[in-house]
């Protein structure tokens, strides 16, 4: 199935003109963000990130959305695109909402600003409601107010750490390798002793989150 255009969703002002290529639609109503670097869409690691987001659609029965971020994009802007896209849906159709993102390569991380403290954190691109880190204009950050701690949506994070921008991409290829290996059903693991204590976790765990895990299973 070829890859087609969706307009209107993020806006990085001048800066960014490019189109957001969505997936083609799927009988569903759930909504995977797939946030990409866009130096990677440029690369031969495209055809790899396309290939995984189709099997994220398959797996999760959910219509993955690629969105190219470029190198300048605010997290503001990031932030209030992954909003629409959990309270209005797609193209604002009020029948399709986002459960979870994905960030591939170098997307900008908010940096958070808790009681003075500055820290990198993920939070503001998966708290909607009753919401933890609101943007503050003049610091241009997320400003902790408070909030319910429990984020409505779940997230991944796929990057390398290595120097390079060319061997970034060398190890991202291999990782999406293994990975569509894996949803194909065409790799083996060696044998592994596994351990959980799923009382202990259980009980670690409010009912929101509970709630998410049922995605899965």
């Amino acid at each position: 199935m070829p890859i087609v255009e969706a307009k209107g969703f993020f806006s990085f002002g001048e800066t960014m003109e490019k189109d957001i290529l969505s997936l083609p639609p799927i009988s569903r109503e759930k909504l995977v963000a797939i946030l990409i670097q866009e130096e990677l869409l440029e690369t031969d690691l495209k055809n790899k990130i396309e290939r995984y987001a189709y099997d994220v659609q398959n797996e999760l029965q959910a219509r993955a959305i690629l969105i190219p971020i470029p190198q300048n994009a605010s997290p503001q802007e990031i932030q209030e695109g992954l909003a629409q896209f959990y309270f209005s849906g797609y193209e604002n159709d009020s029948l399709s909402q986002l459960i979870g993102t994905v960030l591939i390569g170098d997307v900008p991380i908010p940096v958070v600003d808790k009681n003075g403290g500055l820290n990198p954190a993920i939070f503001p691109y998966i708290d909607f409601e009753d919401i933890n880190y609101k943007w503050n204009y003049e610091s241009e950050r997320f400003q902790w107010i408070g909030g319910d701690d429990e984020p409505e949506i779940w997230h991944g994070l796929i990057r390398s750490d290595v120097d390079s921008f060319d061997s970034q991409v060398a190890e991202l290829a291999q990782y999406f390798e293994r990975n569509h290996q894996v949803h194909t059903k065409n790799t083996t693991y060696p044998k592994k002793v596994f351990f959980a204590d799923f009382y202990r976790q259980r009980e670690g765990i409010s009912d929101r989150q509970k709630k998410s895990y049922e995605n899965w299973i």
